[in-house]
């Protein structure tokens, strides 16, 4: 079960990197670093925004859906009532947003304030609706929901390139608008479970008393990964932005497999004995190792003729920017299994994230004024390497693994790799 989940998510990771790379080089080449950083800024924002408005009901909607504590149909409907009240806070807050200083290079207009809250409203909904189904089915229907936002998303980009002019607010309506299209497949992939009769006020309350530290984690986390280009956006230029937002792009892809594992686990693993959660951690994190490693040699020796080819030579500092994140980037997605196996275990880290955050912004606020986009990645590598350290020590520390057995691949591990490739192939 845990294979086909992952696989799943492997297929719209794999659909959803190449997507959102063809839309970030038709977007480079049309808007140039300024137009891209822009959009980069905006899209930022609202990605902030939903985090903090969700109030960390996802990972709960997970996690008590896949424990069998609570009913999918009453973990989507106490989600569901929040969509007003939180509509409501977004459009004062991007209002605010868009008429202070912090908005950098960005001019007011009503079309971008509307896009601006549309894309918020879909971000909202997906999250909270994928989250119920992947605790009752695995990351298939995200997987099924992520190809079709992804088609959407491209073939929406390629037809206003041909036909018209890419400007940013057309850019935010069609993220939307890929977003309204994953909704709709994760409407009807269970329709038994899309119901607003099912709200509980004790399932909710228990639901909040979970996702409190929950919520703090996954904000603080959401911010220390995006929270560089609001602030460089503000002490700095678009220009920069956007070169530094193709750096992180590449940095994100390192995440994608070890984020899409880590999400199959946790509905898989809540419900195992300790000694069955520990023993799968330790394989998982060990394979995940291994694949970063792979990664590390294929960007070393890829990265300096794919920077300048699709993106174009204005985009060449972006290479620079994004080997300065890669150690911060690997730390991360190596940690990412054993973080998993602590959430899984109600081990919430919530103040080690919120320290993080500071640190970054301290870091950022004193580097960018000096050394630009180059400040706010070294920023960010050094404080994703000191949360990953000791996200790591805590899994050591309060389970029954030991560093070499998270951290250092053995021999049989590959074995069982390639077993179970064989398995598949001759099936």
């Amino acid at each position: 079960k845990l294979g086909k989940s992952i696989a799943w998510g492997a297929i719209a990771r794999g659909v959803s990197v190449v997507a959102n790379f063809v839309f970030s080089i038709l977007l480079a080449r049309a808007l140039g670093p300024l137009g891209k950083g822009q959009y980069a800024l905006i899209q930022q924002f609202i990605g902030i925004l939903a985090i903090v408005l969700n109030l960390g009901l996802p990972t709960s909607n997970v996690y008590f859906v896949a424990k069998k504590k609570i009913s999918p149909q009453t973990a989507f409907a106490n989600s569901i009532v929040l969509m007003l009240p939180m509509t409501l806070i977004s459009i004062a807050v991007t209002l605010i947003f868009l008429i202070s200083p912090f908005r950098g290079q960005l001019s007011y207009s009503l079309p971008l304030f509307v896009a601006s809250v549309v894309l918020f409203v879909t971000t909202m909904l997906f999250g909270w609706i994928n989250a119920v189904l992947i605790g009752e089915h695995g990351l298939k229907p995200q997987g099924i929901a992520t190809v079709v936002q992804s088609a959407v998303l491209v073939i929406g980009t390629a037809l206003v390139a041909l036909f018209g002019t890419v400007r940013v607010v057309d850019m935010l309506f069609l993220a939307a608008l890929s977003q309204a299209a994953g909704i709709m497949v994760l409407w009807f992939f269970d329709p038994h479970v899309t119901s607003v009769r099912a709200w509980s006020w004790p399932d909710f309350k228990m639901m909040v008393r979970y996702s409190f530290k929950a919520y703090f984690i996954d904000l603080a986390n959401f911010l220390h990964l995006r929270q560089d280009i609001l602030i460089l956006g503000w002490l700095s230029t678009s220009t920069q932005v956007g070169l530094y937002s193709v750096a992180v792009s590449f940095a994100e892809v390192v995440r994608y497999i070890p984020v899409i594992i880590g999400s199959a686990f946790f509905a898989e693993i809540s419900g195992y004995p300790e000694r069955e959660q520990e023993l799968r951690t330790a394989v998982l994190s060990r394979l995940n190792v291994l694949l970063n490693i792979v990664i590390v040699v294929l960007y070393i020796v890829a990265l300096p003729v794919v920077v300048p080819l699709l993106f174009g030579k204005a985009f060449n500092a972006s290479l620079a920017l994004t080997f300065c994140l890669l150690p911060g980037a690997i730390a991360t997605s190596i940690a990412e299994i054993p973080g998993t196996l602590l959430f899984a275990r109600e081990i919430l880290y919530w103040r080690l994230s919120s320290v993080m955050v500071l640190l970054n912004i301290v870091i950022n606020i004193v580097a960018i004024p000096k050394y630009g986009a180059l400040g706010a990645a070294f920023a960010s590598s050094v404080t994703y390497m000191c949360y990953s350290l000791v996200i790591v020590m805590k899994t050591r520390n309060g389970t029954g693994l030991s560093l070499s057995a998270m951290l250092v691949p053995q021999k049989g591990d590959i074995e069982i790799l390639l077993n179970k490739l064989r398995r598949k192939i001759l099936s």
